[in-house]
């Protein structure tokens, strides 16, 4: 834990609450150790302007932020002449992809996603004022292709929001199914995004990268977004976002001479510092060993679950575990998700302990609600 001394009341206090292993139901690592760089992160840093040319401000960091795009690149496989920035969130980049294809359009198009997507995706439609199509998800969470058919307008082009990790279920949308589906129903004419803010990089590290997170395939998506501050537990709430060659529109700004290609203007150096950092500290082989074990851990959360009766279940890819609605009293000290389902999400740097503790009082409030004839967790995995 952060030392607190010296630090005004309020802010030690909110040390204690930051620091708090209970929260279980969101995603965020926090097994990245950023103390090494803390002298740095406490001069200023901005980002303006286009990554790939450097600008007048000396307090840019473009260099580092050409590495840790250079970097996401290689992890996804991207063809020469796709480029991209560390944005200020997953919601920023998605409305950039999005901003970017009605502009190449040159009409409204058509913006379709499922019921399973980030509800950020709705908010852009409507900020953008444009027709939303919202697919109802299939059993496990991801799109369902004859859905998208039926609803598909083939007189509009389309920009398809995909999902690589939903929100409550990690599913992964079949890219090559919905391309199928939208060309069967007549639209000759598309953009597709891929959210992949949690679960991109574990991903397209992983043995058999879906379509949805690969970029060498000609069914690739044509821009693609993740999240800095969840898997790669960047301290700032950030984003990487990549996009393909002839998508940039930018202006040069004369009083700094920048290139304008983002949405945001200016954005945090310190981002992309601790971007950097996680990426420095971290191979890919690292961070593929690191989602591994999240899985490992989801894996065994869900067979104890199981067994103690609870209806639980995970995609074989995913380290989020779903859980039916809990008791609010667990679902309080476990800062588990309203709704139903729930869920638990075991990220780098959970304490395991945290979570079996987690598990126990759910089995524990089961079987207050169905009988002592319930087994513990612990018991339950014995028993097996």
């Amino acid at each position: 834990m952060p030392l607190t001394s010296g630090v005004p009341a309020p802010l030690a206090h909110l040390v204690a609450r930051l620091c708090d292993p209970s929260w279980l139901g969101f995603p965020g690592a926090t097994d990245i150790d950023f103390r090494p760089i803390l002298p740095v992160l406490a001069i200023p840093a901005i980002q303006l302007g286009d990554p790939r040319r450097a600008g007048a401000d000396t307090r840019n960091v473009d260099d580092l932020e050409r590495q840790v795009l250079d970097r996401m690149l290689r992890i996804f496989k991207a063809p020469p002449g796709w480029w991209g920035y560390v944005g200020s969130g997953s919601t920023a980049s998605i409305r950039h992809a999005v901003t970017t294809a009605v502009r190449q359009f040159g009409e409204v198009p058509v913006l379709y996603s499922s019921s399973g997507a980030h509800t950020c995706v709705a908010k852009i439609a409507t900020e953008l004022r444009l027709p939303h199509t919202v697919v109802r998800a299939s059993r496990d969470g991801s799109i369902d292709p004859a859905g998208l058919r039926a609803l598909a307008d083939p007189d509009r082009p389309a920009v398809l929001v995909a999902t690589a990790g939903t929100t409550t279920t990690e599913a992964v949308d079949d890219l090559t199914a919905c391309r199928a589906a939208l060309r069967s129903a007549g639209v000759t004419r598309l953009w597709v995004h891929t959210d992949a803010a949690l679960a991109g990089v574990p991903l397209a590290l992983s043995p058999a990268p879906p379509p949805a997170v690969r970029l060498d395939i000609p069914g690739r998506p044509d821009s693609l977004s993740l999240s800095g501050h969840k898997f790669l537990g960047a301290l700032t709430p950030c984003s990487v976002l990549l996009m393909r060659p002839g998508s940039a529109a930018s202006q040069v700004l004369p009083y700094t001479g920048d290139a304008d290609v983002t949405l945001e203007g200016c954005r945090s150096g310190h981002a992309v510092i601790q971007l950097w950092w996680v990426l420095h500290t971290r191979s890919d082989r690292a961070l593929a060993a690191r989602a591994e074990a999240c899985r490992d851990l989801a894996a065994m959360t869900t067979e104890r679950l199981r067994r103690a009766g609870i209806r639980a279940w995970r995609h074989p890819h995913a380290m989020t575990v779903v859980i039916p609605r809990p008791p609010e009293r667990v679902r309080a000290r476990w800062r588990l998700p309203h709704g139903d389902p729930s869920r638990i999400i075991v990220m780098p740097g959970r304490d395991p302990a945290a979570i079996m503790a987690c598990i126990d009082e759910l089995v524990a409030a089961r079987r207050a609600d169905t009988g002592p004839h319930q087994l513990t967790a612990a018991n339950a995995v014995r028993a097996g």
